[in-house]
């Protein structure tokens, strides 16, 4: 799990972020000084933020390959419950009915 409280009050600004995507510095004050050291904490664990991010993707695909694995099998045993209690149901009219 990433701690994010560190990156608590970053700047939220795009027109920041674009400058910082055009070389400036995490030296670059805007007068906001504890935004500037967010910002530079960010900027720093960005491909740590990336590589929990493509983690997060390949376990949520897993995970949905897994459930349409169980799909059809499990589709399978409800069309056989469903079978069985038909037949049941049928057998109890056709006791109650006289049929044999």
């Amino acid at each position: 799990m990433i701690d994010t409280d560190k990156y608590e009050g970053h700047n939220t600004d795009d027109r920041i972020w674009h400058q910082y995507s055009e070389g400036l510095t995490s030296d670059y004050t805007d007068g906001r000084s504890r935004a500037d050291e967010a910002d530079a904490r960010l900027v720093a664990d960005a491909p740590l933020l990336l590589e929990h991010v493509k983690r997060l993707r390949e376990d949520l695909e897993r995970t949905r390959s897994w459930i349409q694995k169980q799909v059809e099998p499990l589709r399978k045993m409800a069309q056989q419950a469903n079978y069985v209690a038909l037949a049941a149901e049928k057998d109890v009219l056709d006791r109650y009915m006289g049929d044999d």
